[in-house]
């Protein structure tokens, strides 16, 4: 987006940005790994509680990727009503 006294960004810096952008997320992602090592060998449901706890803190598709959950599954788990055994 160029303002108006703004001048448009050359494709070096148009490059810069993504890769600055690329770099944020891959950075998360390996932080977000490193304090979530034990859960990978969890079930799906420990996964998906983990992502509840977590997703104030990062975003939910990036956690079910690295989780390697569907994020959709997540979304319906979320909706259906506790069991009562």
């Amino acid at each position: 987006m160029v303002r108006k006294y703004q001048k448009p960004l050359t494709e070096v810096e148009l490059e810069l940005s993504r890769a600055k952008r690329e770099l944020a997320e891959v950075k998360m992602e390996r932080d977000f790994i490193i304090k979530m090592c034990d859960v990978f060998r969890e079930g799906v449901a420990v996964r998906y509680g983990l992502i509840e706890l977590m997703r104030r803190s990062y975003p939910i598709a990036l956690m079910c990727r690295v989780l390697n959950v569907f994020e959709s599954g997540f979304h319906a788990q979320r909706t259906r009503p506790v069991c009562s055994l």
